[in-house]
């Protein structure tokens, strides 16, 4: 057997009889997975991604590994004109070129063809009909109107960016898949004749010249379209306030709303109530909970002072832009206090004073990047002390008028972060890194640099940390996950620094760790934990998820940190229990019995709406609770019961009958013991169709 099996590369080859066989057609070597033949395709995949489609073909005759590798990584494909001049200037038909082309790069599963013009859009249904026929994995297209093309590929059209003529509307019944859409008015999308929307369940809109006429379709358009994440509306002109209150009423339906770009031209109308923009947007921000995204733009030159109060119901907002033409007073900041997850914001004021960011720091204490456009020279010595103030700024954008001396001034992309050095020694690690441009050659290589060093364990991070400027930027990047244990606190508490100070370093290193896992530390380290904990979560700010156990120190540990266990492994005692209720976003939970959990003054669960629930020991005793678990975990889609203990038959069936009921039910462990004599061997049978028949999301089983 060893003489048969002595290689694993497999040879795929045409049978040559002598003649010129053209390179197309020969097939290329497949090697087996665990070939040594295939040592270091995967690096080499990786390094050819970054190459254009052009290069790539240039790069193919470079070594057969490249032949392997080079077109794996092509899944996303823009066509244009050039693209298609290309193919009717090689020598073959431009037929055989293409099939060539779409047999190389067999792996694309998106065609945007939306920059091709009218002297070569005749040509897009062939490209498409050929792609198509050899790109198996094709799911999107992105594309302009074209009642031709939508016809044939209507089903793969996933995004329409731009519809010349709305007489063709009808088409978009072709489009069952179409989730992103951007047209000029409701006219490219309605039915005129029953005055309907044809477009439904869409993620991403874009209008971009609405009119207060075309109010009356915004209900039919909100109720077709309940889906939509993302929407921008661009108005052209409003009748007067009603018309405003109108649209935006409309706007606040769309419950699942994320982000939302809103331009309010008030300029038509004549003496605007400012009240009229701040209820508006109330609305909004009332009722779409989901808003994390919002751009404004507002010009409102006949209103006196514009007030954006309403901004203090937008919880939420992550990122804001304000592109704002009226008059405005120093205090418009100053709803976003109640913005909390603030961390990105655009500023484009024509009225901007430098007082305007005065306790911007105190508002927007997450805030990281700044933008700001310099209408009027503003950007003095003491705006720039105002934004100095804001702690965790890494990212100032000052764009200026093309006359501004500071448009001259702002040169290079790499802006440099430093401490002001006084001469006296400056301690390593208070130094601020450089911060580059994304477009920054300085940043070249970066993105490789940092896979590299994922693989390394937090211990040699800290000791690869000194070998270059790019190994710094990129070696604690990839840290999102961070694990304590006893070792971990004995040798922050071995180190020459308090343990504190070194846990600082560690945490403003480590920026970006979202999940904590305390469950490994023991009883004499214990005490130790809510003071990490501390540390980590001031500066650690995508913190997300600990998991730990219930311990001695959990009740004053939970108390603070409660809202962000997401997993609890071990209650271990009864009178730390209480102590779940502060971990509202709890998700899993492993006890060794119900009275762990179980309020006997009210009759009631501690936790609720759980995903993951291990039982360790089960009685029969715990039967009469299971019905209020049930009814407080309906989410439950991971369960485990290990040594369950029945009295008798009726008692089996009782527990099954309320375990059916758990209808998001995924996966089940059991360990059933029945300890009566006598039982009838059908117990176990019925006790398995119950939960099949009412649990029909039910993929793993396993019995004991």
């Amino acid at each position: 057997m060893a003489q048969e099996v002595k290689h694993l590369k497999t040879e795929l080859e045409t049978t040559d009889d002598g003649e010129d066989v053209d390179e197309d057609n020969r097939q290329p070597q497949i090697y087996a997975k665990n070939s040594m033949d295939r040592f270091g395709d995967d690096l080499s995949q990786l390094l050819l991604s970054y190459l254009s489609l052009e290069d790539r073909f240039q790069c193919e005759c470079v070594s057969k590994q490249f032949q392997r590798t080079v077109f794996v990584s092509v899944v996303d494909i823009t066509l244009s004109d050039r693209f298609i001049q290309r193919l009717l200037n090689e020598k073959r038909s431009d037929t055989e070129m293409l099939a060539t082309f779409a047999i190389k790069c067999s792996n694309i599963q998106t065609i945007d063809c939306r920059g091709i013009t009218k002297d070569y859009e005749k040509r897009v249904p062939e490209v498409l009909g050929l792609l198509r026929d050899y790109c198996r994995r094709l799911r999107d297209i992105y594309c302009d109107w074209s009642y031709e093309m939508l016809a044939t590929f209507g089903p793969l059209v996933t995004q329409i960016d731009a519809i010349i003529c709305f007489n063709g509307s009808k088409a978009f019944n072709y489009c069952h898949r179409l989730s992103q859409l951007r047209i000029h008015s409701f006219n490219d999308i309605f039915d005129i004749r029953n005055d309907r929307s044809r477009v439904k369940n869409i993620r991403k809109f874009e209008l971009i010249s609405h009119s207060y006429y075309h109010n009356r379709r915004w209900p039919s358009f909100v109720a077709a379209n309940q889906s939509i994440e993302s929407l921008t509306v661009t108005s052209r002109t409003f009748r007067d306030e009603e018309s405003v209150r109108e649209m935006c009423g409309q706007l606040s339906r769309l419950t699942q709303l994320r982000e939302l770009t809103l331009g309010l031209p008030l300029r038509s109308m004549v003496a605007v109530n400012p009240a009229v923009v701040s209820d508006s947007l109330r609305t909004i921000g009332v009722n779409c909970k989901q808003l994390k995204r919002l751009a404004l733009n507002l010009c409102a030159t006949t209103v006196q002072v514009l007030s954006l109060d309403s901004l203090s119901v937008f919880r939420r907002l992550k990122w804001l832009r304000l592109e704002v033409y009226a008059a405005i007073d120093d205090q418009l900041l100053e709803p976003l206090r109640h913005c909390k997850r603030l961390t990105q914001l655009g500023l484009k004021l024509n009225k901007m004073t430098p007082k305007v960011m005065t306790d911007l720091h105190q508002y927007c204490p997450r805030l990281h990047y700044l933008f700001i456009h310099d209408f009027n020279n503003i950007i003095d010595t003491e705006c720039l002390s105002h934004i100095s103030r804001l702690p965790a700024l890494q990212t100032l954008v000052i764009e200026c008028n093309a006359d501004n001396d500071m448009a001259h001034e702002v040169k290079h992309l790499k802006t440099s972060l430093e401490t002001t050095d006084d001469g006296e020694d400056v301690d390593e690690d208070n130094r601020q890194p450089q911060i580059y441009a994304k477009n920054s050659m300085d940043r070249f290589g970066d993105d490789l640099c940092q896979l590299l060093l994922s693989n390394l364990s937090l211990e040699d991070r800290f000791q690869c940390e000194c070998v270059s400027k790019q190994f710094q930027r990129t070696v604690f990047e990839s840290v999102v996950n961070i694990t304590l244990s006893d070792r971990f606190i004995q040798r922050l508490l071995i180190e020459k620094r308090s343990d504190t100070e070194m846990l600082a370093i560690i945490a403003i290193k480590c920026p970006n760790i979202q999940t904590i896992d305390c469950r490994g530390i023991t009883k004499d380290y214990e005490k130790r934990v809510p003071e990490v904990l501390g540390i980590l979560r001031q500066y650690c700010r995508h913190l997300r998820d600990i998991y730990c156990n219930l311990d001695a120190n959990s009740r004053q540990m939970m108390a603070t940190f409660g809202p962000l266990v997401t997993r609890i492994d071990a209650i271990n005692s009864y009178k730390y229990s209480k102590a779940v209720t502060h971990c509202h976003r709890l998700s899993q939970l492993r006890i060794h019995s119900f009275d762990k959990i179980f309020d006997i003054l009210y009759d009631t669960f501690f936790v609720k709406n759980i995903r993951k629930f291990e039982l360790i020991s089960q009685s029969y005793d715990d039967d009469r609770r299971w019905p209020l678990f049930v009814a407080a975990n309906q989410s439950i889609e991971s369960l485990a019961v290990k040594s369950c203990y029945f009295r008798d038959e009726e008692s089996v069936r009782e527990m099954c009958g309320q375990l059916s009921r758990l209808t998001q039910l995924r996966q089940l462990t059991l360990e059933l013991t029945l300890r009566s004599n006598g039982q009838n061997p059908a117990v176990v049978t019925d006790f398995l169709r119950i939960i099949g028949r009412n649990c029909k999301q039910f993929k793993r089983l396993s019995l004991n």
